[in-house]
């Protein structure tokens, strides 16, 4: 599964907003998570602050970033 992580709290270092993740090793209460398909784990080293969600990507050569208007 690809996601991006967006939100309005602050997002836990190493998790970049707007950057396309995969999902990787899932078990039953964790996962990994890389920036590549079949890449090095990204290194999470607190929880952030909520609000933030991480929003399911299926074709991420169409996705679009927010931007003001």
């Amino acid at each position: 599964m690809r996601f991006v992580a967006v939100g309005a709290g602050v997002l836990p270092p190493g998790i970049v907003s707007t950057t396309v993740y995969y999902v990787d090793t899932a078990g039953t209460d964790e996962f990994q998570i890389t920036a590549t398909s079949g890449g090095s784990a990204v290194n999470i080293t607190d929880n952030g602050t909520a609000p933030f969600y991480a929003i399911k990507v299926s074709q991420p050569e169409i996705y679009m970033p927010p931007f003001a208007v």
